[in-house]
């Protein structure tokens, strides 16, 4: 007769366990979090953000000016995310690559919208305003290299 207490309250305690760990690991898949949230950064420390666009070429323009900074961070920090099921899908093409430095030298890289810190994450915005965000900070950066740049600085 004491047997079914027992088993009742392991079958009890096992779902309970399994419920807790799905949902561990479901949130971050499910619930909405800005990158700022994701990188666990508020991003008020921001030093250096080197900027790459893939499209176009391998140089990275190194961006230090205050409100240069302040500006790219307010146009990224609050992009809503969640993260990929699929962690080792490949993603094809390129895009802007955001490397934000902060005080301390911890690093927050935005990788063509597809990943932060190396973490494949769905960005909720659609694809045209993520379009609009690279284009302007391209062409404010002046990260853009035609040929006739790129083969002045192999010279």
């Amino acid at each position: 007769m004491k047997k079914k207490p027992v088993i009742i309250t392991i079958v009890i305690v096992a779902v309970a366990a399994i419920l807790i760990g799905g949902g561990i690991y479901l949130y971050p898949h499910l619930v909405e979090r800005t990158i700022s949230q994701v990188a666990d950064n508020d991003m008020t420390d921001i030093v250096k953000i080197s900027l790459n666009d893939r499209n176009v070429g391998n140089k990275v323009i190194e961006v230090t000016d205050k409100e240069d900074i302040e500006e790219i961070v307010g146009l990224v920090k609050d992009l809503k995310v969640k993260k990929n099921f699929d962690q080792n899908m490949d993603t094809l093409g390129g895009s802007l690559n955001i490397l934000m430095t902060n005080s301390d030298g911890e690093t927050i890289y935005i990788k063509c919208w597809s990943r932060i810190n190396d973490t494949k994450y769905v960005f909720l915005e659609n694809s045209s305003q993520l379009r609009e965000i690279s284009e302007y900070i391209i062409d404010k950066h002046d990260v853009d290299w035609t040929e006739e740049f790129m083969e002045s600085i192999k010279e």
